[in-house]
């Protein structure tokens, strides 16, 4: 869906599998010459996992108290401040990124990554477009049934 998101999962997930392979590849001295061999098989107890720096992003709408952060965030992202329902991202307590709604117009931090939040924010986006094509399609569909609805009960009564 969006590639860009894509390769950055799999370059982490890659660099995950190439430390945990550095972490159990053991080098031992053979007992033939001194030669290095792996030893792939011998087992150790487990150690802990390194912690990452896992940071926690919220998406949501912006409140109209959010006003003074997105026009900071528009200054020094030299743009304009969204028009309209807006969606934002929030890291650490603050908006990183924000997508209008009525014009997909993108403001975000130069100073902090965020290419993976407007991502973020551009796939909610789509799943409210979506959800709320769905609801206007079935109201529409109702109301064009509807009539027929009420055509088909006269004519069953007449008949």
């Amino acid at each position: 869906m969006y590639p860009s998101l894509s390769r950055l999962l799999a370059a982490a997930r890659e660099q995950d599998l190439r430390r945990a392979a550095a972490r159990h590849r053991v080098l031992d001295a053979s007992p033939s010459g001194g030669a290095l061999t792996w030893l792939g098989l011998r087992r150790r107890a487990p150690r802990a996992m390194p912690q990452r720096d896992v940071v926690a992003v919220t998406i949501r709408f912006a409140f109209p108290d959010d006003e003074a952060a997105l026009a900071r965030l528009a200054a020094i992202d030299s743009s304009e401040t969204p028009s309209g329902p807006t969606l934002v991202a929030e890291s650490d307590g603050e908006l990183r990124a924000a997508l209008s709604l009525r014009n997909d117009a993108v403001i975000a931090d130069p100073f902090h990554p965020s290419v993976a939040l407007v991502e973020l924010l551009h796939a909610r986006a789509e799943q409210l477009r979506g959800t709320a094509a769905a609801r206007h399609g079935a109201a529409r569909a109702a109301r064009r049934s509807a009539p027929c609805d009420e055509l088909q009960a006269e004519w069953r009564a007449s008949s």
